[in-house]
């Protein structure tokens, strides 16, 4: 069954690059965990440069280096929080369903 969202984290860190937002994710290991991310910072317009994936057990930690589409980082602001809450949500496997067809997972 799906977590709620608020059993996977998502935070936003500007500091650690010079060039890129970096969006930590972690949550427990789920069959379309890594598609579903990218589909939703994807519908947020951000472009994923790198993409680093650990695993553990069940659980899963998912780094992503994005910038927006004007090829900036993403401003600390209240149109981040939502953009980390879709992430959480697609991490928690709350998601829409994926088009016909589409496979993806972790």
């Amino acid at each position: 069954p799906p977590l709620s969202s608020s059993e996977a984290q998502a935070s936003l860190d500007n500091e650690s690059s010079d060039f890129f937002s970096i969006i930590d994710v972690r949550a427990r290991r789920h069959r379309r965990l890594i598609y579903d991310v990218s589909r939703a910072l994807s519908a947020a317009r951000l472009d994923i440069h790198r993409a680093f994936i650990t695993q553990s057990s069940d659980l899963v930690s998912c780094v992503f280096y994005v910038v927006d589409e004007t090829g900036e980082k993403l401003p600390n602001c209240p149109g981040s929080r939502g953009v980390l809450e879709a992430v959480r949500t697609a991490a928690a496997g709350c998601g829409a369903p994926a088009p016909a067809g589409t496979g993806g997972g972790a």
